[in-house]
């Protein structure tokens, strides 16, 4: 089975949800997830993928509008911010890792820069476009545009006959501002039971990250899968 993911800082790393389901669905995975991504990466470079490969089910996390991503003609000019798809897909590997004979990571489009938030006082050159971008493009532009490319990508995905599943990195209501894109939405296609957020609160709150990003610790992950993986079996999507 080949498997593809797509998504933010909730869906990478070693010890994140997807590594779990590669094992429990005994598949190929290819992840894309990188931290920071917002909906316009994970919207285009999914259907850039899927334009080249053949994948069995395909994975997507997506994460909240004010993360948002610009693919630009020069990577270079950014070369001093870790908030670009170069930086981030190098940290997509580890030692313990399958790289071979593919490393998912040389699929990735290097070209697209981050806008994580505030960045975090940061002033690099990633930080100084946002600045300017945000000071035009507001939230609400954000989740609106959101939800066209959540639509746009469904039906894309319906048109190839391509199994698929849509999860929420945590749930998002301001979506709702906007119902008549919101009611076009087939939520059947989604698995909302669990967020990556909820499973953080477990456990007595044994199973939240240390750090940012990730929300919830591995083991928190690992339960996730199996939640996921139980949820993809039941509708029939792991064949």
């Amino acid at each position: 089975m080949k498997l593809f993911v797509n998504g933010t800082c909730r869906s990478r790393g070693p010890g994140s949800w997807p590594y779990h389901l590669q094992q429990l669905l005994d598949s190929d995975l290819v992840n894309f997830s990188i931290s920071g991504s917002g909906g316009p990466y994970i919207y285009e470079t999914t259907v850039t993928e899927l334009s080249k490969r053949h994948y069995d089910l395909v994975v997507v996390m997506w994460g909240l509008p004010h993360h948002t991503s610009v693919k630009v003609n020069d990577i270079s000019k950014y070369a001093d911010s870790q908030h670009t798809s170069l930086y981030e897909s190098e940290q997509n590997d580890w030692p313990e890792k399958i790289t071979y004979p593919i490393n998912d990571q040389d699929y990735m489009d290097k070209n697209w820069i981050l806008g994580v938030g505030q960045h975090q006082g940061s002033r690099d050159s990633v930080a100084k476009f946002f600045e300017i971008y945000h000071n035009t493009v507001k939230f609400k532009q954000l989740v609106e545009s959101d939800l066209i490319r959540i639509i746009s990508l469904q039906s894309y995905l319906k048109c190839k006959a391509q199994p698929y599943v849509f999860l929420y990195g945590e749930t998002h209501h301001r979506w709702k501002q906007f119902s008549h894109l919101y009611e076009q939405i087939d939520w059947s296609n989604w698995y909302l039971d669990v967020t990556i957020r909820d499973v953080s609160e477990m456990n007595e709150g044994k199973w939240k990250a240390t750090r940012p990003g990730p929300v919830a610790n591995p083991e928190g992950h690992a339960y996730y899968a199996k939640l996921l993986a139980s949820h993809i079996k039941a509708k029939k999507l792991d064949r």
